[in-house]
């Protein structure tokens, strides 16, 4: 072995492990679905604890913004000062029709409710830098030069963290000699982790990092590199581009570098180490796309139905009832069709969206002032209900209960009086 090869920390008790418990490393992605790999998180997450780092705890690791710079722009903390609030009506009370024995839609909403309810005031962005990290794996986890993960590359979620390391490990295995002597990359901010393939997790959760590039600019002069995933570089390059930051994008080798300096972002994202969602960063997020995002269309449709393709892993069965029962003036669409600076322009001029759940309502968040009426089978999650208040829209939710899978695909059947009613009720 190279003296310059970099292992990934932890390597030893992770390789343990995978042979303790007879799992292929192979599982070790995190956009898989095998068993194999949720198996190892538990026992990897046991041992990561004492491995990690964060701000709070291990601040000498960081040096904050303005120990870059002469210019006083910045406070101690590199706090930015939060958007004005975005000119919307008040949220209104999620309404929700019952089809089904479970409602764990239900559930996610009055936990939500509650711990934002009980949050503080909402925290600035602190931008820090790290000298000398580096990046391991397929989903570029930041670790510094003595060893130590970064809890917070990892939305600061110690089960994103696990499932990142565990894949660094496997394609160490794997893909040793990408190891031995890695290229140095500059001033980089990340865009890449566990959620980057979901469109929605990265839009919510990667893209408000923008913020702190936007400011280390302000306070610099210069703009970081933008890492994305190889993985999905084509669609997220095009984002970016779309924004103005193509020049400045990197797509990531997948293996293993070294970085000058990486910028670690706190508060940046809307869940600020929380499964809440922030209004002050979606509202961030929004305003920007909007200033930067022009489409030469003119005109779009304001009643939308998000319709998915056949072959999508979950999708309404009887969407053409549905669609029947609907006034006339729905019209059926396919978001992933369009440019991103046609999906922006549609969804900021719509006034009303149906869909089933599906990370095409993401693009609710570039809407100003919407009621979105989400479609649930099995599969309840309130990811869409948390964007809807945090951009103070109208949302409302119908769920069902049948469903029949074929083939690893998921189709039920929906209420279309419940829907209707709930069209009444609120249009």
């Amino acid at each position: 072995m190279s003296r310059s090869t970099l292992r990934p920390p932890l390597t030893d008790v992770i390789t343990d492990i995978f042979e303790t418990h007879d799992v292929s490393e192979t599982y070790c992605d995190p956009g898989t679905s095998a068993p194999g790999f949720f198996e190892l998180l538990k026992p990897v997450g046991e041992h990561i604890e004492e491995h990690v780092l964060t701000s709070n705890t291990h601040s000498n690791a960081y040096r904050t913004l303005d120990e870059l710079q002469d210019a006083s722009c910045v406070s101690h903390t590199a706090r930015l000062s939060d958007p004005q609030p975005l000119p919307h009506s008040e949220p209104a009370d999620a309404l929700i029709e019952t089809h089904a024995p479970h409602t764990t839609i239900q559930e996610h909403i009055t936990t939500s409710v509650n711990e934002a309810t009980n949050r503080s005031v909402l925290p600035g962005v602190r931008v820090h830098s790290v000298q000398n990290a580096v990046l391991y794996g397929p989903e570029a986890i930041a670790a510094t030069p003595g060893g130590s993960y970064l809890l917070s590359e990892a939305q600061a979620n110690t089960w994103y963290l696990a499932a990142e390391i565990s894949s660094a490990v496997a394609d160490y295995h794997a893909h040793t000699n990408a190891y031995s002597d890695p290229e140095t990359l500059g001033t980089v901010l990340p865009l890449t982790g566990f959620c980057t393939r979901n469109y929605y997790h990265w839009l919510i959760d990667y893209l408000p990092k923008l913020r702190a590039a936007e400011h280390y600019y302000a306070c610099t002069g210069e703009m970081p590199t933008l890492l994305i995933s190889n993985t999905e570089s084509d669609w997220q390059r095009k984002i970016l581009d779309a924004l103005g930051y193509g020049e400045h994008v990197t797509v990531w080798d997948g293996h293993c570098a070294r970085v000058s300096e990486l910028l670690v972002t706190h508060g940046a994202h809307p869940r600020h180490d929380s499964a809440v969602l922030q209004s002050a960063q979606l509202e961030w997020v929004h305003e920007h796309v909007l200033q930067n995002i022009d489409s030469p269309r003119t005109s779009f449709p304001t009643h939308l139905y998000l319709s998915r393709d056949a072959h999508a892993r979950r999708s309404v069965a009887n969407r053409d009832a549905l669609l029947d029962a609907l006034p006339r003036s729905f019209t059926a669409v396919q978001p992933e069709t369009l440019s991103f600076a046609d999906q922006v322009a549609m969804f900021r001029d719509a006034d009303v969206v149906i869909a089933p759940h599906g990370a095409a309502l993401a693009n609710t968040a570039w809407s100003r002032d919407v009621t979105v009426i989400e479609l649930f089978g099995a599969l309840q999650r309130d990811a869409y209900y948390q964007l809807a208040t945090g951009l103070h829209h109208t949302y409302a939710a119908v769920t069902s209960s049948t469903t029949e899978t074929e083939d690893g695909r998921a189709t039920f059947t929906v209420d279309v009086d419940a829907v209707t009613r709930i069209c009444e009720q609120l249009l």
